[in-house]
């Protein structure tokens, strides 16, 4: 089984509490705030997710918190651990190949500082509503495999203490080989090198990219993480709103990314309700105004 199905399958069996809740129709939504013109680009024939580089990420904590909370589980759990120290690990995560990237959700379709965070002012902008099983079939049935790819819910450093020690236990018990040699410093070839390296960064950045500081914790985020196998594929990544992004290869000319998606909750500002039916009238997709779901929250 590949690391991202081996993630997948782990969140699936531990971290149920924390999928949203069922419609009637069966599907579990997450939604993704965006604007207008990214809802345009998400529409089209050969769409695919983008991807955030970390870096470049609007909270400057991002990746940090995580990284702090891997080091402390690691000095209280010296004998998982199995030598290995935090020291280790930042050292083998300089390598920009792998550092994740990240595309964010939220189970919550309405929430107000999303809205203000994340759509345009005048324009208004659209949460997109995606089904997390369609998501998880996806990632199971993907062909590029110079990605690596899994969605997981964000874990917050005090509500979900129990559920990061058990990613912790995992972690280290599904790559406990690998990480020994990283401690002891046995490397024998290049070869074993670079999978030290990797497995070692896939470790840290799985922390990194979805333990966050617990004041995010009402966002209710959900991430699809991205790690490039090959430098090539950073090298080819697009710069859109002067970011750097990358596809997530899961969607394209074979897949059609509008097609997965199950709703549109249109902005409540800007007038954007009628915008987004002609934008969306061409694949027949269900638009809903923020008023008929349930009121604000704060978040």
């Amino acid at each position: 089984m590949s690391p991202d199905n081996r993630m997948d399958q782990f969140v699936k069996e531990h971290f149920q509490a924390l999928f949203p809740d069922r419609n009637a129709d069966g599907t579990r939504l997450v939604y993704h705030y965006t604007t207008l013109d990214t809802l345009r680009t998400i529409t089209q024939e050969d769409a695919d997710f983008l991807c955030t580089y970390c870096a470049a990420m609007n909270d400057k904590a991002e990746f940090s918190t995580g990284l702090r909370v891997l080091e402390t589980y690691i000095n209280r759990n010296r004998k998982v651990a199995n030598g290995l120290t935090i020291k280790d690990i930042k050292d083998l995560t300089m390598n920009p190949q792998f550092n994740p990237w990240s595309m964010s959700f939220s189970t919550n379709g309405d929430s107000l500082n999303q809205w203000i965070a994340y759509t345009d002012e005048h324009e208004g902008g659209a949460a997109i509503g995606f089904d997390i099983d369609d998501l998880y079939a996806r990632i199971k049935q993907k062909k590029n495999n110079k990605l690596i790819v899994y969605l997981a819910p964000c874990l917050y450093e005090r509500t979900h203490e129990k559920e990061i020690s058990s990613l912790f236990a995992f972690l280290f018990g599904e790559y406990k080989q690998h990480l020994c040699l990283i401690a002891r410093k046995k490397m024998p070839s290049q070869t074993d090198s670079t999978v030290e390296r990797f497995v070692s960064c896939l470790v840290s950045f799985i922390f990194a990219s979805i333990v966050k500081d617990e004041s995010f914790s009402l966002e209710h985020e959900w991430r699809l993480v991205v790690y490039p196998v090959d430098l090539e594929t950073v090298r080819n990544c697009s710069f859109i709103g002067g970011k750097p992004r990358i596809s997530s290869g899961l969607y394209g000319r074979d897949f059609s990314l509008a097609d997965s998606i199950k709703r549109i909750v249109c902005s409540p500002h800007g007038g954007s309700i009628e915008k987004i039916k002609v934008i969306t009238k061409i694949r027949q997709l269900s638009v809903v105004p923020v008023s008929s779901l349930s009121t604000y929250t704060t978040v």
